[in-house]
């Protein structure tokens, strides 16, 4: 697999693969630790432009295995929604 820039084909390669960190939780960027959870981790997650779904597992040593996200695209006549499933 070749690696350029510019506009993604996504005819020929329908998925777009990624690393996605936390940094902060929202509404409040101020909180840094929550009992319980960790931001140490990384979620690998692959999107499909196709369909608009990303697939994502959670990753970090110490933490619970298979942890997954599922997100699919709710299409709206207003700004972009996403819903988890």
């Amino acid at each position: 697999m070749r690696l350029t820039r510019g506009p993604l084909d996504h005819r020929r390669n329908p998925h777009v693969f990624m690393r996605w960190k936390e940094h902060f939780l929202v509404p409040d960027h101020r909180i840094t630790a929550i009992q319980g959870a960790s931001f140490a981790g990384f979620y690998y997650i692959c999107l499909d432009s196709r369909t608009g779904a990303i697939l994502g597992f959670y990753y970090h040593q110490s933490s619970e295995m298979f942890q997954s996200l599922h997100m699919r695209h709710v299409p709206a006549r207003t700004s972009g929604t996403w819903e988890f499933m």
